[in-house]
């Protein structure tokens, strides 16, 4: 088995100690391991997983690890996982701030010290990484300027040859998004220092237009999401509108006909921005309410139209002002006079808001 996901697992009974253990021991060429929102996963648990890799005297082929959202762990995990992953080239660990929260501090401010510590020692470890998402996991603080340094600077030889290359030599994406305590400066030293990097999210952070300008300098090609970042002007964004698109657009297949992407945004060749202004000319279909609200109109007319004639005529019983339709919360079987569905509807939840067919 190469891959292994066990996403929203949330106990694993008496034997949990065992089970990451057991992985390293039966599952010798697993490449991905995804947990994520396991929130029984401990730092123990990982403590446990090094001692087993150790005692086999096997190097880990583990290339992508998701442990977003797995709440339960506190930062420790990191410190058992260095030096154990040197194959990883995708690491996702979004969602989890609570690795940078200080367990002693009444406050639950970040404790600044060992948390990044921790992070930027095991990122030294793993010299094949591509991938790493940190979307809200430096929210509380925690992720800095000292991180993308280390990511684009460090290399792993004692004497820095002039031949090894830093740590981020094939990084080709980095979500840092709500991160607090990074600086335009050092986003933009990082995009200078990172060649291949192809996908840079940082909403809702301090980057500026001058992180815009340099990402548009050195990745002409690539994607930048700003979404939230105030400082980003509709003026500024108006000057470069016309060289760049707001999203991905993919024509080939009939899946995405109801997106509308437009010509400009099936145009490999432009640069991908993703920012509050820009979505002002993105094109969106109707959604589910829009196409509600239209054919609600539409049965009133219509009931409108058949109760008049009903008046005049002098005829037949007086019908709804309503029609039923397939998003509201009866259908024509099995409906009580309160609009629910007698055989499978629960009376303490709120009314549906579609029926199934």
């Amino acid at each position: 088995m190469r891959c292994l996901r066990i996403g929203g697992l949330k106990s694993y009974g008496r034997h949990a100690s065992e089970l990451l253990p057991l992985i390293v021991k039966r599952l010798i060429n697993l490449e991905t391991f995804d947990a994520q929102g396991c929130t029984h996963l401990f730092d123990e648990d990982f403590e446990r997983f090094t001692n087993m890799l150790e005692g086999s005297e096997r190097e880990s082929q583990i290339k992508h690890l998701n442990l977003s959202g797995c709440t339960a762990l506190k930062g420790k995990f990191l410190h058992h996982l260095k030096g154990k992953l040197p194959n990883l080239t995708k690491l996702e660990l979004s969602n989890l701030s609570c690795i940078f929260m200080d367990p002693n501090h009444h406050s639950n401010q970040p404790d600044k010290n060992a948390s990044e510590v921790g992070l930027i020692n095991f990122i030294k470890t793993i010299p094949k990484i591509e991938r790493i998402d940190l979307e809200e996991t430096g929210k509380f603080g925690g992720i800095s300027d000292s991180f993308l340094d280390i990511l684009s600077r460090y290399r792993s030889s004692v004497d820095f040859d002039l031949d090894d290359q830093p740590i981020s030599r094939n990084l080709m994406e980095l979500r840092l998004s709500h991160a607090k305590d990074i600086t335009c400066e050092g986003l933009i030293k990082f995009i200078k220092n990172t060649p291949k990097l192809q996908i840079l999210e940082v909403d809702n952070t301090s980057a500026d237009q001058s992180v815009l300008e340099t990402f548009i300098k050195h990745n002409p090609k690539g994607v930048i999401s700003l979404i939230d970042c105030r400082t980003i002007s509709t003026v500024f964004y108006d000057k470069i509108s016309d060289s760049c698109r707001t999203r991905i657009g993919v024509n080939q297949e009939w899946e995405f006909t109801p997106f509308q992407y437009n010509s400009k945004e099936s145009n490999n060749d432009l640069i991908t921005i993703k920012t509050f202004p820009s979505w002002r000319d993105v094109k969106i279909p109707k959604d589910w309410k829009e196409v509600r609200d239209d054919l609600d109109k539409k049965f009133e007319c219509q009931a409108q139209f058949d109760n008049a004639d009903e008046e005049n005529i002098g005829k037949g019983k007086k019908k709804e002002g309503k029609k039923n339709s397939w998003w509201s919360n009866s259908s024509n079987n099995n409906v009580n006079a309160n609009g629910y569905l007698e055989d499978v509807w629960d009376e303490n939840h709120p009314p549906r808001g579609c029926s199934v067919m």
